[in-house]
């Protein structure tokens, strides 16, 4: 698969997974988290959308938007929130109800989670701008749910360096407790007997996974990601018609210059 394709395939295996849930949280910063949230809205018109940003819950389906997300989730939204009003009362009540996609800096084979800093040579430590609030979601949500746009050595290890969430020792589901991975390759599961490839997505070999995995990651060579179906596509196209889900998929100048086209799309409407 091409970029854009791989980004498709991303976008759609990571909305199907939302669907099980009641409530999503579209995610700081995340344009394909955003991108799968407004898809599985459009799959599953009951599911609601909760802004980071705005704090409100929103019954109405929405495009993606990187730089005015917060205006666009004020449009239809029948609540809007106070932080504390929500971190306090609200999220402790959405156990098992409530899914996001998150980014790691690094996951490991039990499930834990770095989004914060990692070991340079020297043996100092860098500092990253991730969140240290997502060990909050690791109580709440089951599965925990993660999305990596680069399968690789430093993404997912055998042991991060540093943790910051630890979903299978700290979630609500007890010994059902599940940690998911939708990457650029494939999906992987996590739970307390180890990590497994669940499926291979179309196009990938064998060989090229196995390369970037952990040793200890076992694999099912007979599983394949659905692809997306045209009715996916279509929809995918309508909720992210400037295609933000390619934004992650880049990296450097490629990146830059693709954030500043989007900015110019977004203000012209």
């Amino acid at each position: 698969m091409n970029a854009s394709q791989t980004a498709d395939q991303v976008a759609v295996t990571m909305a199907r997974q939302l669907g099980q849930f009641d409530i999503l949280q579209l995610g700081l910063a995340s344009a394909l988290g955003q991108v799968a949230a407004c898809l599985a809205k459009r799959l599953c018109p009951h599911l609601l959308l909760e802004d980071p940003a705005a704090l409100t819950i929103n019954p109405t389906a929405r495009k993606a938007n990187l730089t005015q997300s917060e205006a666009v989730a004020l449009e239809g939204a029948t609540q809007q929130l106070d932080a504390s009003h929500w971190i306090g009362e609200i999220m402790p009540t959405l156990a098992g109800k409530a899914g996001q996609f998150m980014r790691p800096l690094e996951i490991d084979v039990s499930g834990k989670i770095n989004t914060l800093k990692v070991q340079k040579p020297s043996g100092d430590w860098m500092r990253i701008a991730g969140l240290a609030g997502l060990a909050e979601l690791a109580e709440l949500a089951s599965p925990y749910l993660v999305y990596l746009p680069s399968l690789d050595k430093r993404s997912f290890v055998e042991e991060v360096q540093f943790v910051v969430s630890d979903p299978l020792r700290h979630s609500h589901a007890g010994d059902q407790a599940k940690v998911l991975i939708v990457s650029n390759l494939a999906v992987i599961e996590i739970d307390r007997q180890g990590a497994r490839v669940a499926s291979i997505h179309p196009g990938v070999s064998v060989d090229e996974l196995k390369q970037v995995l952990p040793a200890s990651v076992l694999y099912q060579p007979d599983k394949v990601t659905e692809p997306p179906s045209d009715e996916e596509l279509a929809l995918l196209n309508e909720v992210d018609p400037a295609k933000i889900r390619e934004l992650e998929f880049l990296g450097g100048k490629a990146r830059l210059d693709r954030l500043r086209e989007l900015a110019v799309v977004e203000a012209a409407g």
